[in-house]
């Protein structure tokens, strides 16, 4: 049976794998917000983030045993484990730093149609009334 170190590394090497894949789809957003795509795609985008990260969380929940066991076990961490750690960290952080794009973008862009909108009440007001 593989050490509990060995289990413990292979889900989160598993994880990084999709934790890559989400930097992808993240700066995809930010890419399809810049140039003002459809807003069907960036959701398409959202929605793909959000079930890699439920596959993210079913491997959290089949290792949790396993951290369990090795916890109580005392055991230290090793230079394999502590280093896909520090991939998966990092990954996180980049993450979040463009989760925070994307809505700063959002923001922005409702800003801007908020703006649109309120020009086009006001041109409408100042039309004179059809007879």
């Amino acid at each position: 049976m593989n050490s509990l170190h060995e289990q413990l590394a292979r889900a989160y090497r598993e994880q990084q794998k999709i934790y890559e894949e989400i930097k992808r789809l993240v700066n995809e957003q930010i890419r399809a917000m810049e140039e003002g795509r459809d807003p069907r795609a960036v959701l398409g985008l959202c929605r793909r983030v959000e079930e890699r990260m439920a596959d993210i969380a079913v491997i959290e929940d089949a290792i949790e045993p396993v951290k369990r066991k090795w916890e109580r076990a005392g055991e230290g961490s090793t230079d394999d484990l502590d280093a896909v750690l520090g991939f998966v960290e990092a990954a996180i952080e980049e993450i979040v730093r463009g989760q925070q794009r994307v809505q700063q973008l959002d923001f922005s862009t409702k800003a801007y149609i908020t703006d649109l909108q309120r020009a086009d009440l006001q041109r409408h007001r100042h039309r004179p009334m059809s007879p």
